[in-house]
């Protein structure tokens, strides 16, 4: 099941569009229906081993404790740029992943069970908050703990100094919209890394899917199609990012890149 244009990540869950991006990228690693059926027995069995009558803070205590340490999801410590870390139907077999991954499977059974849920794009980390007012709290999804605001901002002096400070927009909700680009961002690093091209691409093509006229995506889809030997393209990208961000750091570095595709690829009459 390919994205479309007219797809609208408010209206979905949040699993579930992570599971399509899955299939996208990975068409012959599990099919959408079985990755759903997977979904359906994890979720059932978290849910039969919570008391809903609960109060708030001790079904969210509940659902960390069986997540993580009775159903033994976990972070792939050894393989942890691993693409396949970003495939949630991957995820769901193996139950190791990363962050975003863990995170998006724990929105869902939160939603599952009637606790309110937001996913954070906090700096360096994709993290969850589960639960609302007093009663809420942010949990890593890493391994369902609870953060207090020293130990996050510990972790925001880690991404960007010593200087930063914690505010309250490092820890605005994300659209569902927000939280796919970033999984899909990360999967392409991964695939960057790789140097698995094509899929590094497609997840080019899906974040354009979602934010059409980004340049800096486009940026990186004309660098994607210049490591393939795909000229035309790369420069068509590349133009379009020099002529709507002249300012940025890289735009003379490109232009340079453009002027040697250029000078390299024959003129197309039609």
């Amino acid at each position: 099941m390919n994205f479309h244009l007219a797809l609208d990540p408010e209206q979905l869950d949040i699993a579930l569009l992570a599971l399509m991006a899955a299939e996208d990228l990975q068409p012959g690693a599990m099919s959408l229906v079985d990755s759903l059926l997977l979904l359906r027995q994890i979720r059932s069995a978290v849910v039969d081993e919570i008391n809903q009558q609960a109060p708030m803070a001790h079904r969210i205590a509940q659902l960390c404790d069986h997540l993580y340490q009775r159903l033994g999801f976990a972070v792939d410590q050894e393989g942890y740029y691993h693409a396949d870390n970003c495939l949630l139907s991957l995820v769901l077999q193996r139950r190791t992943g990363v962050p975003i991954t863990l995170g998006i499977l724990l929105l869902h059974l939160a939603r599952t069970l009637s606790i309110p849920a937001q996913g954070i794009c906090f700096p360096g980390q994709f993290l969850v908050r589960l639960g609302e007012g007093e009663q809420a709290c942010i949990v890593d999804p890493a391994d369902g703990k609870p953060l207090d605001r020293q130990g996050l901002e510990w972790r925001l002096r880690g991404v960007q100094g010593n200087l930063a400070r914690l505010n309250s927009g490092h820890l605005q909700a994300a659209s569902q919209a927000e939280v796919l680009r970033r999984l899909l961002t990360i999967a392409k690093g991964c695939y960057l890394q790789a140097k698995a091209l094509p899929q590094a691409l497609r997840c080019s093509e899906l974040l354009l899917v979602l934010q059409p006229d980004d340049p800096y995506e486009i940026r990186d889809r004309g660098l994607v199609y210049q490591q393939l030997e795909c000229d035309q393209q790369a420069i068509s990208d590349l133009q379009f990012f020099i002529e709507h961000c002249p300012r940025d750091p890289m735009a003379g570095l490109l232009q340079e890149q453009l002027e040697r595709l250029q000078q390299r690829t024959p003129t197309t009459f039609h």
